[in-house]
């Protein structure tokens, strides 16, 4: 089996961190000790560990895409990807990376992710694509296109 380099992290881990603010919640609102803020704080809790918890996990190699949310994995053939393309936006001063691709039924589908540290793995997927897909269209710089 074919090593997999990881394109992005989910944070799935900080779901816990949620869980555990929820349970001290939830032990102050069974003894009655200011319930509306325990109600905020309980359900503030929940929506974020659902939340964390579907954060998705990207990881690549020679032939596909793997996405990976909670324990559902999808699989993006590289002879299907149209496009890779770097994004206008700017997060934490980073910006994140577009893949557009083909889906079910010749539908264009798309998807988004930060990479884990400076461009490394990113060059390596470049790499692949170029393989796997020589029509792809790879976009490196985000305000001029080739």
């Amino acid at each position: 089996m074919e090593e997999r380099l990881r394109l992005s992290n989910g944070f799935r881990w900080a779901r816990w961190i949620f869980a555990f603010i929820g349970v001290f919640a939830l032990l102050g609102l069974l003894t009655w000790e200011s319930p509306v803020q325990n109600i905020i704080v309980l359900v503030i809790c929940v929506v974020l560990f659902y939340l964390f918890n579907r954060s998705r996990r990207v990881f690549f190699d020679s032939r596909n895409i793997y996405i990976l949310r909670g324990r559902d994995e999808a699989e993006i053939p590289l002879r299907t990807v149209r496009s890779l393309k770097k994004s206008r936006a700017k997060v934490n001063n980073k910006r994140f990376w577009i893949v557009t691709y083909e889906g079910d039924g010749a539908q264009e589908k798309k998807f988004r992710f930060f990479p884990v540290t400076f461009d490394s793995n990113v060059k390596k997927l470049k790499e692949h694509l170029k393989k796997n897909n020589p029509e792809v269209v790879i976009w490196d710089h985000p305000f001029f296109n080739h």
